[in-house]
This record gives structure tokens, C-alpha cells and sequence, in this order.
């Protein structure tokens, strides 16, 4: 059963139930790139059984080139994608599409720039204003307003990211992520060129870069994760297969770190190629996936006190390259997207001890990137 929540008490009261079934959506690679050999034709939308954890197919998008990274509005209504391309400074691009046939389907608006190269990330306001994107080749982030009827105009703000680190990959500025803090107040966007993650300050409909916090040279800041409940940001870094556990003050942005913990279990931190980082919806439970050599993802548990972590185990992903994962909204399966190998690989979360143990569903998915659920208030 999977249908739209309605404002009568009969849907509240199912609305608290468990979920039989949620929507997924996944952003892939449809041309080859210097880094990948692109294979799939869009964005896949898939149905996953929320008791056995597998994934049934739905249907696709219409074609659109490299919707590496997407987002969903909050309210359910539309998908936002970038369009990994590069070659020159402004070849990068977003593309709108509406939500339609009870989830299952997409509907292209249109495509705007992102004023900068290969965007490989993006976030969507949780009011429906705006949507972010980091781009990569460019080293530059940019804000692009959204229209009532979901569409996009041209950026109307952009930054460009100064500096260079002290290893080959960082020659220049590398936006990789870029994130809304959960109050809505701030933004944060992890440079892998620079070793810094920029702050700015949300006003209205535009930003304000204010301050950054400054990572260890060489560490390659890449994605971030938002505690659920505690004023704490969890950077992991590429470059050198750690994690930093940083102190958000809500007033000023600032971050200040109070623990770093590695994502490997000896001196092959320059290998790991660490890519993505979540945690559990309780904030129980931190993961953060490691590629290269290593294709596995390192298992935290989080001090429910002071937020520091503490490795648990490591866990192979059964595939190549674990570029993305993503926590069902319940917090029961890990998928993890194994970009290399073509498949999508279900884990059940181990409530007690944030063990993955493997359930046996692998779903072939043509260079899968990133997996986003639809949001959890309109799962039923």
C-alpha cells in the first residue's frame, strides 16, 4: 500500500504506522567521463519493500545526460538533478522534472545553468525557494531559484572558492558538496582543493560567505552529515580516509572540531578514496563508505552524549567503487549505490550494534551514483 498523506485523522493515525513500501530514486551516469564509463539512460525510479528490503523497478526518467546527484523538494512534488558535464567553465547543468503518477513517475520543466563545471552535488531549501549545487570542475557553488510551479530560473548567486592544497588533486578549488544545516540558517560547502569547508549565512533567497573551517592539509573535504539532534557536523575526507567530528555554533555558523577518526584500519588513509557519510535517523549509528583497494564502509557508533565516534567494524559492499549509500527513512537498510560494478547492493542495519548484515538483494542498476528516498513525512 503507498499512497499520498491526506489532512483527516484517519491518515494521521496510519501516517504513525510503519511503512510497507517506500519510493526511491537513482541518479546514475549515462556517458563515459575520464572517471567512470557511463551506461544508463536517466534517473530510475524504484519501489523497495520495506520488511525484505528489495527493490522493485518502476520506471525512468525521460533522457538527460549524467544526473549524477539529486534531490527531492520537501514536499514531494518535484526532483531536482544536476548534469555532470564539464569541458569549460560554464558547461555544467540542473534539471527540473515534476513528480507524477503516485511517485512513479517524472516529467521534465526545464534546465537552467549552474554557472560552473561538472555540478556534482545538489540540495534543495526545504521551503521550496531555492536549490544549491557544488560545482566540482569550477571549484564554485551557486544558488538557483525555484519557481511555484517548481521550475528554475539562472543562478542568481554564485562563489568561487580561492586556494590550492598541497596534493596533486588539489592544483585548485574542488566544491564537492554542498549542504543546508537543518535549521535553515546556514549553509556549508566542503572543498576538496582547498582542505576547507565555507560557511555562509542564509538571507532570504541569497547567501553570505562568512567564515571556513580549516581541515589538515591534504585531508580532501568531501560530503557532510547533520546530526539529528545534537549541533554537530561529521566532514569525512577524501583524501586522506578521515572523519572530522565538528561543533556547529548556531549563532555564527563556526565549526570547530573535536575529534578526528579514521575511516581505515591502518596507514592506507592516502587509498581509501572515502566518498559518502550518513547516520541512522536515531543518530545512533554513523557510516561513511570507503573505495579504492578497500570497497567497504566503516561502522561508528556515536556517543549519544558527547557525539564522538567509535568504530564498530568494517563491512565489504559486495561491489566496486561505493560512491553513494543511503539509510531507508526508518532506518532499517543501508543501500549502498557501487557505481563501478552496476548494482545496488541491501543491507539490514542491526538495531542493537549498527552491524550490516547482508540480506542477499543485489539490484542491477546500470553506474549507479546516488540513491534518494522520497521523503519520509509522504512514505506510506
Amino acid at each position: 500500500l503507498f499512497f499520498s498523506c491526506r489532512n483527516t485523522k484517519k491518515q494521521e493515525i496510519i501516517s504513525q504506522s510503519f511503512a510497507e513500501s517506500y519510493i526511491l530514486y537513482i541518479g546514475t551516469y549515462t556517458e563515459k567521463e575520464a572517471h567512470v564509463d557511463g551506461k544508463a539512460e536517466g534517473i530510475y525510479i524504484y519501489r523497495m519493500d520495506a520488511k525484505t528490503g528489495s527493490l522493485s523497478y518502476l520506471n525512468t526518467s525521460p533522457p538527460t545526460v549524467n544526473p549524477s546527484y539529486l534531490d527531492i523538494s520537501n514536499d514531494g512534488k518535484y526532483l531536482y538533478s544536476v548534469n555532470e558535464t564539464g569541458g569549460d567553465s560554464n558547461a555544467g547543468r540542473v534539471s527540473a522534472f515534476r513528480i507524477i503518477n503516485d511517485y512513479a513517475g517524472l516529467e521534465f520543466i526545464n534546465q537552467v545553468s549552474s554557472e560552473g563545471e561538472s555540478p556534482c552535488f545538489i540540495e534543495a531549501d526545504k521551503n521550496g525557494h531555492f536549490v544549491l549545487t557544488a560545482n566540482y570542475g569550477t571549484g564554485n557553488v551557486s544558488l538557483i531559484p525555484v519557481n511555484t510551479d517548481g521550475s528554475l530560473e539562472m543562478p542568481t548567486y554564485t562563489h568561487q572558492h580561492e586556494g590550492k592544497g598541497i596534493t596533486t588533486r588539489q592544483e585548485s578549488a574542488h566544491a564537492h558538496c554542498i549542504r543546508i544545516s537543518p535549521d535553515g540558517n546556514f549553509v556549508y560547502s566542503s572543498d576538496l582543493g582547498t582542505d576547507k569547508v565555507y560557511v555562509y549565512k542564509v538571507t532570504g533567497n541569497t547567501l553570505e560567505q562568512s567564515r571556513f573551517y580549516q581541515a589538515t592539509p591534504g585531508s580532501g573535504p568531501r560530503h557532510l552529515a547533520f546530526h539529528p539532534s545534537k549541533y554537530i557536523v561529521y566532514s569525512i575526507n577524501e583524501l586522506n580516509g578521515t572523519i572530522d567530528c565538528l561543533h556547529r555554533d548556531t549563532i555564527s555558523g563556526e565549526l570547530k572540531r573535536f575529534q578526528t577518526v579514521s575511516t581505515v584500519s591502518d596507514d592506507k588513509g592516502s587509498q581509501a578514496g572515502s566518498a559518502d557519510i550518513h547516520i541512522t535517523p536515531s543518530g545512533e549509528f554513523l557510516y561513511a563508505t570507503n573505495r579504492g583497494d578497500l570497497n567497504n564502509i566503516a561502522v561508528f557508533r556515536v556517543n549519544n552524549q558527547t557525539g564522538e565516534l567509535n568504530l564498530v567494524t568494517y563491512q565489504p559492499v559486495k561491489g566496486n567503487t561505493p560512491r553513494n549509500f543511503a539509510i531507508d527513512p526508518s532506518g532499517t537498510f543501508l543501500l549502498v549505490a557501487n557505481q563501478n560494478s552496476d548494482k545496488i547492493v541491501t543491507f539490514r542495519i542491526d538495531p542493537v550494534t549498527g552491524r550490516l548484515a547482508e540480506t542477499g538483494i543485489e539490484t542491477k542498476i546500470p553506474t549507479p551514483v546516488c540513491i534518494k528516498f522520497l521523503p519520509s513525512h509522504l512514505q506510506l
